[in-house]
């Protein structure tokens, strides 16, 4: 998005940020989570849910990645990479593949695009003041975007 916006600058400080806050999420949450919530609603057992039938797991993805791309088509890689996958899983019959495509090659994946995202990023972008200080405010809009779902619906 930032090299479409001529910012092709900001795209080093953009993924550290993203990919802060994808790893910092099982940290972060848990702690904001019981801070909301009372025990007593933290004990609550849920009942089951229904069974999901097999044809309906595998035609998930597929009805997805026609129904969002059709909509916003721009986002069909990023979306239809992220259905394949799940069909892949789903549909068990490249166990092999999906095994290889949700470890090995992810790590694959995370190392190429972390090397690229640093080649490619000066020091002087990431340790700018304003960058830094827009991560503090992200960082404060995260914690009122996990606390706020928690208060309003957990009651």
């Amino acid at each position: 998005m930032s090299g479409k916006l001529g910012q092709s600058g900001l795209m080093g400080p953009i993924a550290v940020a993203a990919y802060s806050y994808m790893a910092l999420v099982p940290i972060i949450q848990p702690p904001i989570m019981k801070l909301f919530t009372p025990k007593k609603e933290r004990a609550i057992k849920m009942e089951n849910l229904r069974p999901v039938s097999k044809l309906e797991k595998i035609l998930f993805p597929i009805v997805v990645t026609v129904v969002v791309c059709t909509i916003l088509p721009t986002t069909a890689p990023l979306v239809g990479m992220l259905m394949l996958g799940n069909l892949f899983r789903e549909s068990g019959v490249v166990r092999q593949l999906t095994d290889t495509a949700s470890n090995a090659l992810m790590y694959i994946v995370v190392i190429l695009l972390g090397t690229s995202v640093g080649a490619s990023t000066s020091a002087e972008a990431l340790l700018k003041y304003n960058d830094i200080k827009d991560r503090c405010t992200w960082t404060d809009c995260y914690l009122c975007s996990v606390q706020q779902p928690v208060s309003l619906f957990g009651k």
